[in-house]
């Protein structure tokens, strides 16, 4: 399933002088967040860079300025991880937001970051499952929730939202980062496998050229074996030479008396 972003605007309908409580995706670029114009569900992080999400009330549907708030590097958050050939390590942040932007009876939980070592075909949106954290999306590939948060809604419009959002609230809360162990090349790789290899391996059919299976055998062929030793068992069983000794006395008996008359 692709996930998008930009999908939002199919979630809610676009509004004037609206604003949107939603996750956003965003990446990382020479230290500063980007709000990602491709979809999580089809964009190949590359090794080295570090992704993120923010729940958030932002102005707009397809753009934001509600960043993650850490100004962690690549470096920090995966220090010491090493990858294998065929694998990349991407730092992944969530950033749950503030209790200004939080729905109704809902705390966020605290900013994580995360290491996650994914292969190379896989997607951002992959990394996240990779990092063992659960998300919620609707029909249309929206991300809703993150971790059970928020719990129901999903991009939601806020006509008057108390915390107007600002151009200058990519403010950065390192204190607030709370790292957690980096998730292993081993337990990720197993984590994330296509599942299609397997179908593929156990759904295969033989080769051109290979005797089929008793199952496979037409019908006709079965029936043709069958009654085939029907019509030439009588020339190889011990009744046959039972039968000529028989005749051979008869005939026999017959001659003698003849010759006695």
């Amino acid at each position: 399933m692709a996930i998008a972003v930009a999908s939002i605007s199919c979630a809610v309908p676009a509004q004037a002088s609206s604003s949107y409580r939603y996750w956003s995706y965003w990446k990382s670029v020479d230290s500063t967040w980007q709000f990602a114009n491709e979809g999580a569900g089809t964009y190949r992080p590359k090794d080295g860079s570090v992704q993120g999400w923010r729940f958030a009330i932002s102005e707009g549907a397809n753009s934001s300025t509600r960043p993650p708030r850490s100004n962690l590097t690549f470096d920090q958050i995966c220090q010491g991880v090493l990858a294998e050939p065929g694998q990349r390590r991407v730092g992944l942040v969530i950033d749950y937001g503030t209790t200004a932007d939080a729905p109704s009876g809902e705390q966020p939980p605290a900013l994580v970051s995360k290491c996650v070592v994914i292969a190379d075909y896989q997607t951002s949106i992959q990394v996240m499952s990779a990092a063992k954290l659960a998300f919620r999306a609707s029909t249309t590939g929206f991300i809703c929730g993150i971790s059970g948060y928020p719990r129901n809604e999903c991009g939601v419009v806020i006509a008057n939202p108390a915390n107007k959002p600002k151009s200058n609230s990519s403010s950065t809360q390192a204190t607030a980062t709370t790292t957690e162990a980096a998730v292993t090349p081993e337990v990720t790789t197993a984590a994330v496998q296509p599942r299609s290899t397997a179908r593929a391996n156990t759904n295969s059919t033989p080769p051109p050229g290979t005797d089929s299976t008793p199952q496979e055998q037409p019908a006709s062929t079965a029936v043709s074996n069958a009654t085939g030793p029907a019509s030439s068992g009588l020339a190889g069983s011990p009744w046959a030479s039972i039968l000529a000794v028989v005749v051979i006395a008869i005939l026999g008996a017959l001659a003698f008396k003849r010759g006695r008359r």
